[in-house]
């Protein structure tokens, strides 16, 4: 018995192989995504007392109106137990920023874990990115996630104010 598929027949299972191949590969990879993402939000939440410090020190110096960037901070060596917190705090969104860069995020699942928390945390920080750049001869890659995450802003999850503006401005 000689059987012969139809060339129309044989794409017909060649695509439905491929489809189904790319299909598992892509639910792979988001579980990856998925997991990835919500080991971040473990970890951002690991560092609350980094933030409860880092959140507060940032208040006092905005509101001081300092005229000094974030090279400057480092210098006064009885700030340091100020300065470590807020710099794993910037290092965390940094790190946030690449693995979205490139595509190792689950969107979705970011924004909702991630949405709320990065509003304020960049209005909070503004104010320092923007003395940096003037104060500063060197501008740190830690602030790049503050001028650059506008995808995560769009999530339903922030304030109402956040979604009609579309870009967070300093307070």
């Amino acid at each position: 018995m000689n059987l012969q598929f139809s060339p129309i027949f044989a794409a017909l299972i060649t695509a439905s192989v491929m489809t189904v191949s790319a299909y598992i590969a892509y639910r792979n990879h988001h579980s990856e995504w998925v997991k990835l993402t919500r080991d971040l939000y473990n970890q951002f939440f690991s560092m609350l007392k980094e933030r409860y410090i880092a959140w507060f020190w940032l208040e006092k110096l905005n509101s001081e109106k300092h005229t000094r960037g974030f090279e400057s901070l480092w210098e006064p060596e009885e700030e340091a137990d100020k300065i470590l917190p807020l710099y794993k705090v910037l290092a965390f969104w940094q790190l946030f920023y690449r693995l979205h860069q490139t595509g190792q995020l689950d969107e979705t699942l970011a924004q909702s874990l991630f949405g709320y928390e990065f509003f304020y945390w960049q209005r909070r920080v503004f104010p320092l990115v923007e003395r940096t750049r003037e104060f500063d001869r060197v501008f740190p890659d830690v602030f790049e996630p503050f001028e650059k995450v506008d995808w995560l802003l769009s999530s339903d999850c922030l304030p109402k104010a956040a979604r009609l503006n579309g870009k967070l401005k300093s307070k």
